[in-house]
């Protein structure tokens, strides 16, 4: 916030010597819209780029499954359990985030439909790696 002082050098004379916030600087009222700078594919590979080189080496081994949004015009990010949670905190450290790309630590997409995740688990992938080995044996490959 900025202060204002009149021409008598007296800032009380100047409604106290408070102005207003600038509108870039106001968070945003509730319920309303702005309209990203960006377009779409623009967000993702900025916000993709942001998330493989400062967030994902720190969160990936901890927090999979977790969700990150991504401020692509500041490079701030926040972390949650859920994706609305994940907005909702970016918001509150940066209002006026626009440009906001959100991601799913660990996976390639943010959800997926259905019988099966994207990602094999860990039991998938010993049963995978069973079956190829049968085969492999079975005609007779050197595996």
């Amino acid at each position: 916030m900025s202060t204002t002082i009149d021409s008598s050098g007296d800032p009380s004379a100047a409604g106290r010597g408070l102005q207003p916030p600038a509108e870039s600087e106001k968070p945003p009222a509730p319920g309303s819209t702005r309209t990203p700078s960006l377009s779409k594919e623009e967000t993702a590979r900025l916000g993709d780029e942001i998330y493989e080189r400062d967030v994902r080496p720190r969160v990936e081994e901890a927090h999979r499954g977790d969700y990150v949004s991504i401020d692509v015009d500041s490079g701030g990010w926040a972390m949650a359990g859920d994706i609305r949670a994940a907005a909702a905190s970016l918001r509150a450290e940066h209002p006026q985030a626009v440009n906001v790309w959100t991601v799913r630590v660990g996976y390639r997409a943010i959800q997926h439909f259905g019988g099966r995740p994207l990602h094999p688990t860990d039991a998938e992938r010993r049963s995978i790696l069973d079956e190829l080995t049968a085969e492999a044996q079975r005609l007779g490959l050197d595996y």
